[in-house]
C-alpha cells in the first residue's frame, strides 16, 4: 500500500439550530415510485408539509419542491420528522476524514463510479478493481441554494446492495486509499446542475464542498459541469481556489468538459465553445487533470483546424492537442471514452484505438492522418464513463488500459508550479477582496447574466401502443416564467419542440430498445436532457419501415409537397410595401421565408447574428408573431429562417466565429420553432482566394469551407426534414461557368462561389432558387446568351442546374473532374422570379409565361420542385396576391402526377451527383450513339409506305468541343403523346445493343403532320434508358389505350439498376389496368378498400384492402385533401396495414392500387380511394 498522510481529526461547531415547533402530526413520506396522489392529500418532504394539490401519480421529477403546481406547502403544518437535536449548549463533533494518499501515478486509469441504479453494475465502492488508480463518485447534489451542493448514498442503490450504509462508504473510502487508490467527487452530471453566477454562489459552492469533503475523506473534486452550468467561469475558479487552499498543494481538481466547451481556445472569449478552456486555463497552476468527454459529440475542428470526426484516433489526438498546445501541460490532459458501447450514445471506440492514440500522443507519432507538433511523454492517461459499466463486461476495458498505462516509460513529474505559461496566484486575502482580475464581461453581476434554461423534470412513459409510445414531462413556474422550451429526441434525431412541459406521443417503426430524450433550452443553451428507454416488439416486417429508405441521402425532404409555391415574407415596414401579419399571408404560399436573420454588424467575421422582426407594433407582438408560426406549421405550412440579405453580408474567418454562427442561428431556430434556413449570402459573404480553388470537390478558400462546415452543423443538429435551401444570384451561379473566381485569378473572386458550397452540402439540400432577377445576360451551356424576364432565360438557366456543367468551361473547354458541377435533382430547383413590377429591377415575367417555362422544364426533368418569388409582401401590396393565387392553381394542378422517385428506385447518389460525366455526345453532324440498353432491339425493321424517314436536323446547342455527357444514357420525348397526332422525325442515329445494330431510322410509326425532334433530347437523361421495342403499331390499336403515371424500371446501359425508363401505354378492362410491355400484357386488378378506420384523437388509421391476386403490393396517398393535395405516399406489401404519423382531429382521405413487378419493370393498377372513417 502507498504511504498515507492522515490529517488530524478536527472538531468542528455543528451549524446552528433552533428547536422546531412541536409536529402537528406524523405524514406520510412522499414517495417518487408512482404512487397515487389525490388533491388534498398531505405529505412530509424534506422536513416540511406539502398539499397535493393535482391529482396524480408520483415520479422522481415531480417532488414537492420542485413540481409546484401538483404541491404547495402547508406552512401551518409541521412534520413529524425524528430529528437530532443539541444539548442546550454543547457543540456536536464531526469526523474531518480528509486525508492525503500518495501521489498520482505518472500515466493513470480513472473511472466514474455509480451512485445510482441504471442498468449497469450495482457495486459497492468496495468492489472497484485496482486496474483503476482513481475512482471519481457520481455525483454530488444541487440544492435550493445557489451554489451549495450535498451528497448521500442513493437509496435504491442502497437497497440493491443490502443495506449500503453511509459508514460503509465511508469505511471503504479509506480501504481504497489504503491500497493506493484515490478517490474523489464528482460534481455536476447530466441532472447535477449548479450554476455558480456571483460572488454568494461561489461561497456556498466552496463552504459545502468543503464540508463534504471532510465528512467523506475524498481527496478532490471533479467539475462535470454540462450544458448551461459551465458558465460564470471567474466564480467557478474562485470557488475552486478557495477550496484548494483550504486543503493544501496536493488537493485533487479535475474536470471532465465536453467537447464543445473547449472548441474555442481563446482564455479571454466570451463564447459557450470556450467555457470550459477558460475554466481549465485559468486554475491551470492548480488543476490536476482534464479529461474530455470524447463521446455523445459530433465532429469537431481539432488542432490546426484538423476536421475530426468521431470513432478513430485521430478524433481523440487532434482535440487533446488543442489542449496540450494552448496552455495545459502533459501531465494534465487524459482521455475520456465510454467503457462500453452501451455507456454512452456515440463516441465508443475499441481499447486498440485507444492505445493507438495515446502512445501517438506520448511518442509524437502518426494515429492515422493526424500528427501532434511534438511528442508528450508525460501525458497522463484515460478516463472511463464507467467503472459500473466496464463491470457489465468483467473490466475488460481497465485491464486494457491499465495495462497500456504500465507499458509507459515513467518520467520525473513535474509539479503544479511549473506550468507552462504560469499565472500569478493570489494570497487567500487577495481572493476574498479581489475584483480587478476578473475581465468585464465575465463579472457581471447574477441580474445581467443571460439566463440559462434547468433541466428537465419527470420524464416518464404514460403507454404504450406497439411502436408508438406516449410520454409526459413537468415544469416548475420558474421554467415556465422563463419562457424555456423542450426539445424531443428519438434516438438522437430531433423530433419536435414544444413550449411548455406536456404530455405527447412518438411512433417507432422497428422493433427493439429506443431511447426517447426531452432536453430544455434557452437563449441559445440546450441541457443535456432526461432519457427514458422502451423497447418495441411485435412490429409486423411490412410495417416496419427503415430509416434508409425514407431518408436516404438523394431523395426529397419526406414531409414536404411535391409542388411548391415559396416565397419571401418581409419583417419590415416599408413605404409603399407595408408589414403585414404572418397570420394575413396568402393561403397558397406553401413555404414563407422569413427575411432575414442578420450579423450585429453588416460586414464583421465574428459570427454574431441576431433577429429583428421591426414591423411590430403594440398590436402585434412578438409572441404573436410566434402563435402565427405555429398556426401556419398547423397548416402543413412550412415557416423557414432566411439568412442574409442584401444589407446582412458578413463572413466565417474562423473557428469561433462557425461557432458563434451555428450557436446564434440554432438559438433563433429554437426560439421560433422555424422549419429549416435560407441562405442567401450576398456582397463579399462568401469568396475564393482568387485562382488557388481549383477543384470544386475539395474548396479550400477559409471563408467558403467556414460556411459550408457551419451550415453543415447547423442541418445536422436537427431531424432530416429539416429544410436547407439557397438563394443565389445568377452571378454566384450560372457565370460561374464562365468566369470561376476559384480558377481564374483575372475575374471577380465571387464568381460561381456558390457552386462547391451547394456540391458539398447536396445531399443536405432541400432545394435550390436562383435569383433569376437584377442580372445582366447570362450566357448558357449552349454558348448562347439570355436575358432574365423571358421564358428561354427562365429555361436556359434552370437547365443548367439540371443538366450540370463544367466551371470556368466557355473559354477554356477545359472538362476535368474536379471542374464538374454534377446535375441536381429535378425536385431540388425551384424557379426565382419578382412577383411584381417593384420587386426587382429586372426579371419580371407574366404568370403565363412564368408556368409555360416551368411545364417545359417539368416536362424535360418530372419532379421540378415549384416557384420562388421576391416576395409575399411586394405581391399582396400590388397584385393583391394575384401571383400567389395564380401561380398556386397551377402547381396545384399538378400535385397528383408521379413526378418524385419512389423509395424503390435506387438511383446511387454518389455515382449521379459527384461524377464527371464518361461518356461522349458529339456535335451536332455526329451520330450519336445511345447506351447499351437492357432491351433487345426489334430483330426486324417494319416501313410504313406513305411515310417516308427523314433525318432530323439536331437542336441541341453545344460547344465546338465535345461535351462529356452524364454516365447514363438518352432521354425518349414525353411518352405520352398521342401517336395519331404527331410524326417523330428521327435522326439517323445507331442504337447499339448486345446482339444487334439497328437504325432507328428505319422503325417509322404512320402519323399525320406535327413533328417532336428525339435529337433534342441526344444529350440529356442521366437517369433514363431508351426502350427500343414494339416501335411499329398502328394507330387503331393504340385507340383504346390511356396514359397513367410512368411505371418505372430501373436500368442503364451498363446493365445495372441504377436509372428508370417509363412505360405509359395501358389497357382499362373492367377496372383493371393492363400494359402492353415486352414481355407481354401486364394485368393488375383493381383493389377494393373494405375497411379505414381513424380515431379521431388517435395518429394512425387501420387499412384494410380486399386482397388482389398476383399483385407485389399495393401503394396508398393519403392527404387531408379531397383533390390529393400534399398526398405523401408509401408502399405496403400486405393488404392489411396501419397507416402512421397522422395528426389528432384530422380528416383524412386515401387511395389505393396494386403494383405488380415483371422483369424490374413495375406496373400499376387503377386507383380506388375512400375518406377515412372517423370513430371516437
Amino acid at each position: 500500500a502507498s504511504e498515507t498522510t492522515t490529517k488530524k481529526p478536527e472538531t468542528t461547531k455543528a451549524p446552528e439550530t433552533t428547536t422546531k415547533k412541536t409536529a402537528t402530526g406524523v405524514y406520510p413520506v412522499w414517495s417518487p415510485d408512482n404512487v397515487h396522489y389525490k388533491i388534498g392529500d398531505l405529505v412530509q418532504y424534506q422536513d416540511k408539509v406539502y398539499e397535493c394539490t393535482y391529482e396524480h401519480n408520483s415520479n422522481s421529477g415531480w417532488s414537492p419542491t420542485v413540481a409546484v403546481t401538483l404541491w404547495k406547502e402547508r406552512t401551518d403544518l409541521v412534520a413529524g420528522i425524528e430529528e437530532t437535536t443539541n444539548a442546550s449548549g454543547t457543540e456536536e463533533t464531526t469526523q474531518n476524514n480528509y486525508t492525503v494518499n500518495s501521489k498520482l501515478p505518472e500515466h493513470m486509469v480513472t473511472g466514474y463510479w455509480h451512485n445510482f441504479l441504471n442498468g449497469s453494475t450495482a457495486l459497492k465502492l468496495s468492489d472497484v478493481p485496482l486496474y483503476y488508480d482513481m475512482i471519481c463518485v457520481a455525483f454530488a447534489n444541487s440544492s435550493t441554494t445557489a451554489g451549495k451542493v450535498t451528497f448521500e448514498l442513493d437509496k435504491d442503490l442502497s437497497t440493491a446492495l443490502g443495506g449500503y450504509t453511509k459508514a460503509q462508504f465511508i469505511q471503504d473510502i479509506k480501504d481504497a486509499k489504503a491500497k493506493g487508490q484515490h478517490v474523489i467527487i464528482s460534481v455536476g452530471g447530466a441532472e447535477g446542475t449548479t450554476y455558480i453566477t456571483n460572488e454568494e454562489s461561489a461561497n456556498q459552492f466552496a463552504t459545502s464542498l468543503i464540508s463534504m469533503i471532510e465528512e467523506y475523506g475524498f481527496e478532490g473534486v471533479d467539475i462535470d459541469f454540462e450544458g448551461s452550468a459551465v458558465s460564470g467561469t471567474d466564480y467557478i475558479a474562485e470557488a475552486l481556489r478557495k477550496v484548494q487552499s483550504h486543503f493544501g498543494d496536493e488537493f485533487i481538481i479535475t474536470m471532465a468538459p465536453e467537447t464543445l466547451y473547449f472548441q474555442d481556445t481563446n482564455p479571454n472569449g466570451t463564447a459557450v465553445t470556450s467555457a470550459y478552456y477558460r475554466l481549465a486555463y485559468k486554475i491551470r497552476d492548480i488543476l490536476t487533470i482534464c479529461y474530455p468527454q470524447f463521446y455523445n459529440t459530433g465532429g469537431m475542428n481539432g488542432y490546426n483546424g484538423f476536421n475530426a470526426q468521431v470513432g478513430n484516433a485521430d478524433f481523440l489526438t487532434s482535440l487533446a492537442t488543442l489542449l496540450l498546445e494552448n496552455g495545459l501541460r502533459a501531465d494534465q490532459v487524459a482521455l475520456g471514452l465510454p467503457s462500453t458501447p452501451k455507456a454512452a450514445s456515440s463516441g465508443y471506440v475499441s481499447t486498440d484505438v485507444i492505445s493507438t492514440a495515446v502512445t501517438s500522443l506520448v511518442n509524437g507519432t502518426s494515429s492515422g492522418s493526424f500528427t501532434a507538433p511534438k511528442a508528450y511523454p508525460t501525458f497522463r492517461g484515460v478516463m472511463t464513463w464507467s467503472i459500473n459499466w466496464d463491470a457489465t463486461n468483467d473490466y475488460a476495458w481497465a485491464k486494457s488500459m491499465d495495462s497500456l498505462m504500465d507499458s509507459l516509460e515513467k518520467h520525473e513529474q513535474p509539479t503544479k508550479e511549473t506550468s507552462t505559461t504560469k499565472t500569478e496566484v493570489t494570497t487567500k486575502k487577495e481572493e476574498t477582496t479581489k475584483t480587478e482580475a476578473t475581465t468585464k464581461a465575465e463579472t457581471t453581476s447574477s441580474s445581467q447574466t443571460e439566463a440559462r434554461p434547468t433541466e428537465v423534470i419527470g420524464l416518464a412513459k404514460q403507454s404504450q401502443d406497439g411502436g408508438t409510445v406516449s410520454f409526459v414531462w413537468g415544469q416548475t413556474n420558474e421554467q415556465m416564467e422563463s419562457g424555456q422550451t423542450y426539445r424531443v429526441y428519438a434516438d438522437g434525431k430531433y423530433v419536435e419542440t414544444f413550449a411548455l412541459a406536456t404530455a405527447t406521443s412518438y411512433t417507432f417503426t422497428t422493433n427493439g430498445k429506443h431511447i426517447i430524450k426531452v432536453t430544455a433550452n434557452l437563449n441559445g443553451y440546450e441541457t443535456e436532457g432526461q432519457t427514458i428507454e422502451v423497447t418495441i416488439e411485435g412490429l409486423e416486417t411490412s410495417e416496419t419501415t427503415k430509416v434508409a429508405e425514407t431518408t436516404k441521402p438523394g431523395t426529397a425532404t419526406s414531409d414536404l409537397a411535391s409542388r411548391l409555391l415559396i416565397g419571401y415574407y418581409h419583417t419590415w415596414d416599408n413605404s409603399g410595401n407595408p408589414f403585414i401579419k404572418l397570420r394575413d399571408v396568402d393561403k397558397n404560399w406553401d413555404v414563407i421565408n422569413i427575411s432575414f436573420a442578420e450579423p450585429v454588424s453588416a460586414g464583421s467575421t465574428d459570427g454574431k447574428m441576431k433577429f429583428d422582426i421591426s414591423g411590430l407594433t403594440a398590436d402585434y407582438t412578438k409572441a404573436d408573431f410566434k402563435n402565427d408560426v405555429k398556426a401556419l406549421q398547423a397548416q402543413g405550412k412550412k415557416i423557414v429562417l432566411s439568412i442574409g440579405g442584401y444589407e446582412g453580408y458578413f463572413s466565417l474567418t474562423s473557428q469561433s466565429a462557425v461557432n458563434q454562427f451555428v450557436s446564434d442561428i440554432k438559438s433563433i431556430v429554437d426560439e421560433y420553432g422555424f422549419d429549416g434556413i435560407d441562405i442567401d449570402l450576398e456582397q463579399s459573404s462568401v469568396q475564393f482566394e482568387s485562382g488557388k480553388d481549383i477543384d470544386i470537390n475539395n474548396p479550400t478558400s477559409p471563408k467558403i469551407v467556414n460556411m459550408i462546415n457551419a451550415i453543415r452543423t447547423i442541418v445536422n443538429s436537427y431531424g432530416e426534414d429539416f429544410i436547407l435551401s439557397w438563394a443565389p444570384e445568377t452571378f454566384y451561379v450560372q457565370l460561374g461557368y464562365q468566369f470561376y473566381g476559384g480558377i481564374n485569378q483575372y475575374c471577380d473572386a465571387r464568381a460561381g462561389v456558390y457552386l462547391p458550397m451547394i456540391n458539398a452540402l447536396r445531399n443536405e439540400t432541400t432545394y435550390v432558387h436562383v435569383q433569376l432577377y437584377n442580372s445582366s445576360p447570362m450566357i448558357a451551356t449552349d454558348n448562347q446568351s439570355y436575358n432574365m424576364g423571358t421564358k428561354e432565360g427562365i429555361v436556359a438557366m434552370c437547365n443548367m442546374l439540371l443538366n450540370g456543367f463544367y466551371v470556368n468551361n466557355y473559354y477554356t473547354k477545359s472538362q476535368t473532374a474536379e471542374k464538374y458541377f454534377a446535375p441536381l435533382r429535378p425536385d431540388q430547383v425551384v424557379i426565382g422570379v419578382p412577383s411584381s413590377a417593384s420587386a426587382a429591377g429586372s426579371g419580371q415575367v407574366s404568370n403565363e409565361t412564368l408556368q409555360s417555362a416551368f411545364t417545359e422544364l417539368n416536362n424535360a426533368h418530372p419532379g421540378l420542385r415549384g416557384i420562388m418569388t421576391w416576395s409575399i409582401n411586394w405581391d399582396s401590396s400590388q397584385n393583391k396576391n394575384s401571383f400567389a393565387q395564380s401561380n398556386g392553381r397551377f402547381l396545384d394542378s399538378l400535385s397528383g402526377e408521379e413526378t418524385t422517385k419512389t423509395p424503390e428506385t435506387t438511383t446511387k447518389v454518389a455515382e449521379t451527383t459527384t461524377k464527371a460525366p464518361e461518356e461522349t455526345t458529339k456535335t451536332p453532324e455526329t451520330t450519336t450513339k445511345v447506351a447499351e440498353t437492357t432491351t433487345k432491339a426489334p430483330e426486324e425493321t417494319t416501313k410504313t409506305p406513305e411515310t417516308t424517314t427523314k433525318v432530323a436536323e439536331t437542336t441541341t446547342k453545344a460547344p465546338e468541343t465535345t461535351t462529356k455527357a452524364p454516365e447514363t444514357t438518352t432521354k425518349t420525348p414525353e411518352t405520352t403523346t398521342k401517336v395519331a397526332e404527331t410524326t417523330t422525325k428521327v435522326s439517323e442515329t445507331t442504337t447499339k445493343t448486345p446482339e444487334t445494330t439497328t437504325k432507328v431510322a428505319e422503325t417509322t410509326t404512320k402519323v399525320s403532320e406535327t413533328t417532336t425532334k428525339v435529337a433534342e433530347t441526344t444529350t440529356k437523361a442521366p437517369e433514363t434508358t431508351t426502350k427500343v421495342s414494339e416501335a411499329t403499331t398502328k394507330n387503331d390499336e393504340i385507340t383504346n389505350f390511356v396514359t397513367t403515371e410512368p411505371q418505372q424500371v430501373t436500368t442503364t446501359g451498363n446493365g445495372k439498376n441504377e436509372g428508370t425508363t417509363t412505360t405509359n401505354a395501358v389497357k382499362k378492362d373492367n377496372g383493371n389496368v393492363t400494359t402492353n410491355s415486352s414481355v407481354g400484357n401486364v394485368k393488375v386488378p383493381k383493389v377494393k378498400i373494405k375497411k379505414a378506420i381513424k380515431k379521431r384523437s388517435a395518429k394512425k388509421a387501420k387499412i384494410k384492402l380486399r386482397a388482389a391476386k398476383g399483385v407485389n403490393g399495393y401503394q396508398i396517398k393519403i392527404s387531408k385533401s379531397k383533390k390529393f393535395k400534399k398526398a405523401k405516399t408509401k408502399k405496403y406489401k400486405k393488404a392489411k396495414f396501419t397507416i402512421k404519423k397522422l395528426k389528432a382531429n384530422k380528416k383524412y382521405y386515401i387511395r389505393v392500387r396494386a403494383y405488380k413487378v415483371v422483369n424490374g419493370i413495375t406496373y400499376y393498377g387503377k386507383w380506388s380511394k375512400r375518406k377515412i372513417k372517423m370513430k371516437k
